[in-house]
């Protein structure tokens, strides 16, 4: 069966694809044109980190909201597709009847408590735009049972603007425009109290909340060279800096916190911290530069409330409760009790909870809960 979309309302697609390059707000919207091309179904962008186990998804259309919220807070960690996809040879279009049986649909945990909720979704087309560092950037579209007769014609228009999306992707990471994450990074950093300024592996500023750019233009205290990055005025501090950042990247998978002080006026000082950023490193997927560090500057000390994990490492709520509990002290069994929920739950929300964070033993978690003491707290 054909596509009955027509060269006209592709060619719209197609211009709308190379705009939202320039301008990443518009991705929403360019998801939206491709799911009306056939009703009833989804269309989702999506950039998968198997290394960290997220599965966000950027840019959707056709998803009831409540379903994609539930998704974003728990369902992407038992989604299956990710490792069936990760099979799919870049630029290849796979229909989800020849990708998986029925069967093998039926017994999926995913099917039952979100696909076939949703609205059973048991057919679809899957095309891979990128592969790399251990991650995936796919197109998708899920089919209804019922509807399964669009499943051909939604895999001829993967084909067919698949390798737009991709160009356009590459174009906006060349402009230096923000992936759907980065702009959430953005948007975390403006909610900061502190003086908050995203960095990558050279030092160099890719984001920073208000407080941190008119600290940058003032230049008494921070300031970013050409050469150098962001960069501390008094001579002491950059060294620190420079040990603290060098010991924040070789201690990478440990997301281990590095922490200094840095003097101001009238004999004031800033506690500056180093916080690796795991998950950023999904911009890599793209294959662009992007955020590997949080560096914080404040006057207090504080330790992070759930919230701060949930949006700097990607823990949901209950993931959060659980490693904020353990970190603390707390057994697993007192905080299955301390939450109502069973002791099982527990043990797999932490192991993903940790997963996230980059730690491996339960003591490397206390360690990072007792480090993770900037205050990220959030207005509002």
């Amino acid at each position: 069966m054909t596509s009955h979309v027509s060269d006209r309302s592709l060619l719209e697609i197609v211009e709308h694809i190379y705009a939202a390059s320039c301008d990443s707000t518009q991705w929403d919207d360019v998801a939206a044109k491709c799911q009306r091309l056939f009703p009833g179904s989804a269309f989702s962008l999506h950039v998968s980190l198997g290394g960290a186990g997220f599965d966000p998804l950027p840019a959707a259309a056709g998803w009831d909201p409540h379903f994609v919220r539930r998704y974003r807070e728990e369902y992407y960690k038992i989604n299956p597709f990710p490792a069936v996809v990760s099979k799919i040879p870049e630029g290849s279009v796979v229909r989800a009847s020849q990708l998986v049986t029925r069967a093998w649909l039926d017994r999926q945990q995913f099917y039952h408590e979100w696909l076939k909720p949703s609205r059973n979704f048991t057919h679809g087309s899957i095309i891979t735009l990128f592969r790399k560092r251990g991650g995936l950037t796919r197109l998708s579209y899920a089919i209804p049972e019922q509807q399964a007769h669009l499943e051909p014609g939604t895999a001829e228009i993967l084909c067919r603007v698949g390798p737009h999306f991709r160009r356009a992707l590459e174009i906006a990471h060349r402009l230096g425009g923000s992936t759907a994450r980065e702009a959430a990074l953005t948007t975390l950093l403006e909610q900061i109290n502190d003086y908050a300024i995203a960095v990558d592996s050279q030092g160099r500023v890719l984001f920073a909340n208000q407080k941190a750019i008119a600290a940058l233009r003032i230049g008494d205290v921070i300031k970013e060279l050409p050469s150098r990055g962001l960069t501390f005025v008094e001579h002491s501090s950059q060294e620190a800096f420079s040990r603290t950042f060098q010991a924040c990247l070789s201690m990478f998978e440990r997301a281990s916190t590095t922490t200094f002080t840095v003097p101001i006026h009238n004999g004031e000082q800033r506690i500056v911290h180093v916080l690796p950023l795991r998950l950023a490193s999904s911009a890599a997927v793209l294959g662009h530069n992007y955020a590997v560090a949080l560096v914080l500057m404040g006057e207090a000390l504080s330790l992070p409330p759930e919230d701060s994990l949930r949006k700097v490492f990607g823990l949901s709520n209950r993931e959060a409760a659980v490693v904020l509990r353990i970190g603390r002290g707390a057994t697993p069994r007192e905080t299955a009790k301390d939450l109502c929920v069973s002791l099982p739950t527990v043990r797999n929300q932490l192991a993903a909870g940790m997963l996230k964070l980059g730690v491996h033993r339960r003591a490397e978690l206390v360690g990072l809960i007792a480090q993770l003491t900037p205050r990220i707290e959030l207005r509002g």
